[in-house]
């Protein structure tokens, strides 16, 4: 079996794509995976690393940009697609994978005007405008989360298949083993994410927030914060300033270790930082990024405030005191065993499974 996977940019994108891949390859050593993408994209770096092959193509944003910036990415999606059905006519596909973005769309167009099936895998719980247009020709939808409005569901009915976020499988294990151990061993732990790309206003507010958590705290308070390009070296002093132990790192996607030591987890509101934080079953404070697509971010961050296993403060409130009072009126009130339970309900260990198991379907079909 041989299938395409394409889209890309962020970890939110890559990592799912390369638990499918993985998925695929295990089960069988003859099946092939050609990843399709960007190549200033996240994915240009880490599919490599991961031993699959990856073939770059134009592509290009057409929303937020402005007339000259709408037309712009067009072209360029245009040739993404040209590119593309290249590339799909010598490596001819069974099937082939969007995992959403601008990233995705020129190889599935392509796969559509070759006749090959296409499945998505959308993340968030709001589409992007890829997967929105997408959804039209695909066989296939798979959610990470069921949907929160099905009067306002963007996708055919009979094509959803809710199966949650597939993760890598050193997550999984790693969220197994973690299940039987104390996090942070005696110490209260805090992750602070910013996501792949890091957030500002995290490194610029939570260090501060943080110290001033420790003046009142019971348990030793220790911190591992991933801040994003440019910024390790100084959130790194903020902490030494303070006197608190901190692993302080620009990005690293070999995260297990930190969410199972993880007493609690201080997260952007993506939905792959959602869905890790859901499978080690972490209490969170969600800061959702105002400017996401559609207002993803704090869709996401809604969603699990309401069903308890979050506390979400938006961008425009956030401050050192706001995120200290509420670690303090988190810990204080014992309430982080109960979110953790609800965080749990979002876990989904088998998606990359489960999507995997319908690509089979369809490629034999």
């Amino acid at each position: 079996m041989r299938v395409l996977i394409s889209g890309g940019g962020t970890g939110g994108h890559v990592f799912p794509s390369l638990a499918i891949a993985g998925e695929i390859t295990k089960r069988n050593l003859s099946n092939e995976v050609l990843f399709i993408g960007t190549r200033g994209g996240l994915e240009s770096r880490m599919v490599p690393e991961q031993g699959y092959a990856f073939r770059p193509v134009s592509g290009g944003a057409v929303v937020r940009r402005g007339v000259s910036g709408a037309f712009s990415g067009a072209f360029f999606t245009a040739v993404g697609i040209a590119q593309s059905l290249s590339i799909l006519k010598k490596f001819a596909p069974h099937v082939a994978v969007g995992m959403g973005g601008y990233a995705s769309f020129p190889a599935l167009a392509a796969a559509r005007v070759l006749g090959i099936p296409v499945v998505i895998c959308e993340q968030n719980s709001v589409p992007g405008l890829a997967n929105r247009m997408l959804g039209k020709i695909a066989r296939r939808v798979f959610l990470s989360f069921p949907p929160p409005d099905r009067s306002r569901l963007r996708f055919a009915a009979e094509k959803i298949r809710v199966v949650g976020n597939p993760a890598r499988p050193e997550l999984c294990a790693a969220a197994r083993r973690a299940a039987n151990t104390q996090a942070g061993g005696g110490d209260f732990t805090i992750f602070v994410l910013g996501g792949s790309q890091g957030a500002n206003a995290l490194n610029r507010f939570v260090p501060d927030a943080v110290a001033a958590f420790k003046e009142g705290a019971a348990k030793k308070v220790k911190v591992f914060h991933q801040t994003g390009k440019g910024a390790a070296d100084k959130v790194e002093r903020v902490y030494a300033a303070a006197g608190i132990e901190a692993v302080v790192f620009d990005f690293n996607p070999m995260v297990a270790d930190f969410y199972a030591q993880a007493s609690m987890v201080i997260s952007r509101a993506g939905a792959g930082a959602v869905s890790e934080i859901a499978l080690f079953s972490k209490p969170s404070i969600l800061i959702p990024y105002p400017f996401a697509a559609g207002g993803h971010q704090r869709s996401n961050a809604e969603m699990m405030e309401k069903a308890g296993a979050a506390v979400v403060i938006e961008e425009k409130n956030l401050s050192q005191k706001t995120v200290a009072e509420t670690l303090k009126r988190l810990v204080n009130s014992n309430s982080l065993e109960e979110m953790s339970r609800a965080t749990a309900e979002f876990a989904s260990p088998e998606a990359a499974l489960r999507v995997v198991d319908e690509i089979e379907v369809l490629a034999g079909g």
